[in-house]
């Protein structure tokens, strides 16, 4: 038996047809009560007003790990005490307008469509499966399957319980039902450094300071699911500096032994114009977001593989 852990990231939530991404909810009709609904305050606006720049220019995409580096970098624009404490009320608003726009999402779960791709998903799971064969033995039954989902939503929460409720869903970022941790993975991405060294602006804002506040037991499972794997499979998920931390967890799982895997699923579309280069340069972004020695390299190479568009959750059709 072998322990297979997946790694899901908002793309699951896009591909089953949400609109989660960065873009999604900074053009919604919710994140606008913000600016110029019953949340409007001037200091937001100032935060839109630099969210929008960052787009137009585009230094900021649809993905949510982009954001969460910009906000580290939008730091500087602040400057005094004060603006740590309006800094700090905004992104808490910001978090707040993104909980409530998820919650309207997920009230849009069709239990009819859930039924329906959980029962394609009983069809294809094992067909799946046998073409990750090559890299490790998978058997959608028989293997020992858990999921640590960066996702807020219960989307995927729903599936597997109506699928196999002895698969274990973590939820190492929070939930809506909870609290989404929104923030960075370190204090080197905070680049105003009066920010960085407050440590009040640093508990809500870091995310390692916000997992141990609201869910430590939660993350000490999540890496012991993750130190225990044979196989881990990410799906949806960016591989970049916004979630080093669970990236470099990752790298001494593999660097225990030769036969641990990483399979990270790549999305492929018309617009990407060489595919073997992209995804090398994701292998890339790995070594690079660990700090990966050249001695390291050499090993995790053989041991990381990009699938482009693997087909292991692909469904006919959207929830």
């Amino acid at each position: 038996m072998s322990n297979v852990v997946f790694l899901i990231g908002n793309g699951f939530d896009i591909s089953l047809g949400f609109k989660t991404s960065f873009s999604d909810f900074f053009y919604s009709k919710t994140f606008k009560l913000g600016i110029v609904g019953k949340y409007n305050t001037n200091k937001f606006n100032q935060l839109h007003k630099l969210l929008k720049q960052s787009i137009d220019n585009g230094g900021l995409d649809n993905s949510w790990s982009d954001f969460e580096i910009k906000m580290g970098e939008l730091t500087q624009k602040y400057i005094g005490y004060n603006n740590i404490f309006d800094y700090t009320m905004d992104f808490t608003l910001f978090t707040s307008l993104f909980q409530m726009y998820l919650f309207k999402l997920q009230q849009k779960q069709s239990k009819t469509k859930i039924k329906q791709t959980v029962k394609y998903l009983r069809n294809t799971w094992g067909e799946n499966c046998e073409k990750l064969n090559e890299y490790l033995p998978i058997d959608g039954t028989e293997n020992k399957v858990n999921f640590i989902t960066f996702n807020y939503t219960d989307i995927l929460d729903n599936i597997i319980l109506e699928y196999n409720n002895r698969c274990k869903v973590l939820h190492i970022h929070g939930s809506v039902n909870t609290y989404p941790i929104l923030g960075i993975d370190n204090a080197g991405l905070i680049k105003n450094e009066e920010f960085k060294n407050n440590s009040q602006f640093c508990n809500t804002f870091i995310k390692d300071n916000l997992r141990n506040n609201y869910f430590s037991q939660t993350f000490i499972e999540s890496k012991k699911l993750v130190e225990n794997a044979d196989l881990i499979f990410a799906y949806g998920l960016s591989v970049g500096k916004a979630d080093a931390t669970y990236w470099s967890m990752i790298k001494e799982m593999l660097l225990e032994s030769l036969d641990k895997k990483l399979c990270i699923n790549v999305y492929i579309d018309k617009s990407t114009s060489n595919c073997l280069q992209y995804m090398r340069q994701i292998r890339r972004d790995f070594f690079t977001v660990t700090s990966a020695t050249k001695c390291q390299k050499k090993a995790l190479r053989k041991q990381i593989i990009c699938i482009p568009n693997s087909p292991i959750f692909t469904l006919k059709q959207n929830l």
